[in-house]
C-alpha cells in the first residue's frame, strides 16, 4: 500500500478565509471585541500553517500587540513619510510608511 502525502490547502482558498474572518472582525468589533480578536487569531493562525504572509490590507488594520481591529479612537499622525498609528486599548504605536 503506497501513502500519498496530502497537498496543501490552496493558497487562494486561505485568502479567501482570511479576507472573510477580516469581514466578520470588522463587523463584530463594537458588539463583542473578544469574538473579534478570536477571528483575527484565527487569520494568523492559517497565514502560519500555509506558509503565506498576510495581505497587507488587513495587516495594516490591526493592532498585532492586543489583537483589536483599529477603531475610531485610534490615533494617526502623518511625519515625513511616516504613518504612526496609536492603537486606543493597548498604547502600542506603529509606523508605517507611505508616499506623497
Amino acid at each position: 500500500m503506497v501513502y500519498r502525502k496530502k497537498s496543501p490547502p490552496p493558497k487562494d482558498l486561505a485568502l479567501e478565509r482570511m479576507y472573510y474572518l477580516f469581514d466578520l472582525a470588522e463587523r463584530k468589533k463594537t458588539e463583542s471585541p473578544e469574538l473579534s480578536k478570536r477571528y483575527l487569531d484565527l487569520t494568523e493562525r492559517i497565514a502560519k500553517r500555509i506558509d503565506i504572509s498576510i495581505p497587507k490590507d488587513i495587516r495594516r488594520f490591526y493592532c498585532k500587540k492586543c489583537g483589536r481591529t483599529y477603531g475610531q479612537n485610534t490615533r494617526i499622525r502623518l511625519k515625513k513619510g511616516l504613518c504612526i498609528v496609536t492603537c486606543a486599548f493597548c498604547s502600542d504605536i506603529r509606523r508605517l510608511p507611505y508616499r506623497d
